[in-house]
């Protein structure tokens, strides 16, 4: 007996609770997106330049006498001071636990695009302003901009399989869009 095809899935969603360490893995997903986009060879240029700058200074070429100790202390100052600073921002870009980006949701794709229910927000966006699907193995990111997107942890999914669906689903439905655009 000849299989009957499958009707095409219209929309298929999946119900979450997302976390702060989702949104954690989020920003430290976009932090490695752009520091690959803007590690350009002016970005490496620039980095030997100073270095170059700093040696010279550092062994009195350009006729500046600089103290071994003051340049060791300026040495361990920085990072010191650097290091908690850059934390306490961090810190401070965290979700609030009441804020709309954690807690439970409902994420959908539909034939139009990407819907978003939770309890404080509900957001559309269509097929051709999701501007990249990247799928991890722990999250599925729906990019909407530089800095903003869907996260989809991969704990959202009863199966692989599921996880591979949603995926691919997300990728096809981007892409036809895309073309669409193009044409």
């Amino acid at each position: 007996m000849p299989s009957i095809p499958a009707a095409p899935v219209t929309e298929i969603s999946v119900e979450f609770t997302a976390t702060r360490a989702d949104m954690s893995a989020f920003q430290r997903f976009v932090t490695a997106r752009i520091r690959a986009s803007v590690r350009t060879p002016i970005y490496w240029l620039v980095l030997v330049l100073g270095a170059v700058l700093a040696g010279a200074v550092l062994s009195g070429a350009l006729g500046v006498h600089v103290e071994a100790k003051s340049a060791a202390v300026v040495a361990v100052l920085v990072p010191a001071i650097w290091w908690p600073l850059s934390r306490l921002y961090r810190l401070a870009a965290a979700p609030g636990e009441t804020g709309s980006l954690v807690g439970p949701r409902t994420i959908t794709l539909s034939e139009e695009g990407v819907r978003q229910l939770t309890p404080l927000h509900r957001g559309f966006t269509a097929w051709e302003g999701v501007l990249d699907v990247v799928q991890t193995g722990g999250y599925l990111f729906l990019m909407t901009d530089t800095l903003a997107g869907y996260v989809i942890p991969r704990r959202a999914f009863a199966t692989d399989e599921a996880w591979r669906t949603f995926g691919s689903v997300a990728k096809g439905r981007r892409d036809a869009a895309r073309r669409g655009a193009s044409s």
